[in-house]
This record gives C-alpha cells, sequence and structure tokens, in this order.
C-alpha cells in the first residue's frame, strides 16, 4: 500500500537503422509533455481472455467456465475479468480524447487530480486550471467506472458517456458490480523521471522510472513503435 512506483532498465534490441534517433526525440517529447497512462496489454490476458471474460459478466451473460471453479478461484478470476473491462473503457476514453487532438486541454466540467496527493476535483475555471496543468500541477483524470466514481459534469461527462455508448454499455451497467468494482479515476498522463537512452553493443538500454499503475509497456511501445525482442528488468 506505500509504493510510489517503480524504476526499470530494458535492453532494446534488433533496433532498425533510425531507431535510436528516434527514441531520442520521443524521450525528449514524453519527458516534457508527459506519457498516454494507458493500461498495457497484460492487464487483458492472453490474447485478451481475460478481457472478454469481462466485457460478457457487464452484459450479464452466464459463464460456464466460471460456474465450474471452486469459489475462491472463482472470485478471483471475477475481479479480474471486471477490472480487465474498466481498463478497456479507460483506454477507449484516452484513446478517443488523444483523436479528438485533446489530450492537453483541460475541459470544463471534467475531473482532474492534484499530482502531488491525488486529490479530484472538477473543472469550473478552465484558464485557471489551464495554467495548473502546464505546470503539472494537477492533470485530467479519465473514468474508472463504478458506482463511487465522481462523475465529471457537463460538458465533459458526454464525452465519456459517449464513449461507454459507442463500447455497448451504459453508467448503470457496473452499479451491480460495485463491491467488486467501486470505481476511480485515473490520470490520464503520467512523466517518467530519470529517463536515459544509453547504446549498447547489442541494442539500446533504456532506463526510467513510473509512478505506480504506469506501464513500462506503454512507455516503450512509444519509444520503440515497431521495434520489437524485448527483455525487461524490473529493479
Amino acid at each position: 500500500g506505500h509504493l510510489r512506483g517503480n524504476r526499470f532498465k530494458v535492453m532494446v534490441r534488433e533496433l532498425g537503422p533510425e531507431s535510436l534517433a528516434r527514441a531520442e526525440q520521443t524521450a525528449a517529447y514524453l519527458s516534457e509533455h508527459g506519457m498516454p497512462n494507458f493500461y498495457g496489454p497484460q492487464r487483458f490476458g492472453r490474447d485478451g481472455s481475460t478481457l472478454t471474460m469481462g466485457q460478457a459478466l457487464l452484459r450479464n451473460e452466464e459463464l460456464a467456465e466460471l460456474r465450474r471453479m471452486h469459489p475462491g478461484k472463482r472470485s478471483f478470476l471475477t475481479r479480474l475479468a471486471l477490472s480487465a473491462a474498466q481498463a478497456h473503457v479507460f483506454n477507449a476514453t484516452l484513446a478517443a480524447r488523444m483523436q479528438a487532438g485533446l489530450l492537453h486541454t483541460v475541459l470544463l466540467g471534467e475531473m482532474m487530480q492534484v499530482v502531488a496527493s491525488g486529490g479530484p476535483f472538477y473543472v469550473d475555471d478552465v484558464a485557471r486550471e489551464t495554467a495548473r496543468f502546464a505546470a503539472r500541477e494537477i492533470v485530467p483524470a479519465g473514468p474508472m467506472w463504478g458506482p463511487k466514481m465522481r462523475q465529471a459534469k457537463e460538458p465533459a461527462r458526454a464525452r465519456e458517456v459517449q464513449v461507454l455508448s459507442e463500447l455497448g454499455l451504459a453508467p448503470e451497467v457496473f452499479d451491480g458490480f460495485g463491491k467488486i468494482m467501486q470505481g476511480t479515476r485515473r490520470a490520464n498522463l503520467v512523466w517518467p523521471k530519470e529517463l536515459a537512452l544509453t547504446g549498447a553493443p547489442d541494442g539500446l538500454e533504456v532506463r526510467f522510472a513510473l509512478p505506480r499503475g504506469a506501464y513500462a509497456t506503454v512507455l516503450l511501445r512509444e519509444l520503440m513503435k515497431d521495434d520489437v525482442a524485448l527483455s525487461e528488468d524490473d529493479d
């Protein structure tokens, strides 16, 4: 419960001819403007199987494989699957915001978090909060749907509900899972710390630190794009 973050050392191999230059440019941009705080693919299970189960549960479908399990294992897997579905909605909401060119824009009525404390609040003065956002004091916080999640106010709320609708969901679908999936808010952006790239004979060594809950795989995806063959060593 006291984890603040993680430090990583990753060796990237089989680089393309322009990979290092591109990675250096991307690293500078992410350090300045922040990294989209997507959930990484490991959140969703092998081939997305955990996510598929979570989406079925949200649709109130009966799953024979769950019924056959020991109650303890069934409870664990149910919680894991619903968490994956919740994370998928967050990712979809963040992706829609990026596609609209609003990743670094403060929206009237949306929920923000204080970076230092995580404290949430509504935006009622866009100009004031834009200045604080530029100073990295606050950050927009996307929806992790559940009955205890603080919903945005209009017009920002309409954007979040629209993403749910496009996924075939409605806000009230999460209410029936309140004991498992209470809901919260998650920062849309995080700023990597200690981000350093070092050339090595067999590839590129990448060192960085991320706050808890942020995914090293997401940062590596931003840096490497199409490069592959990663070996990760979490300090």
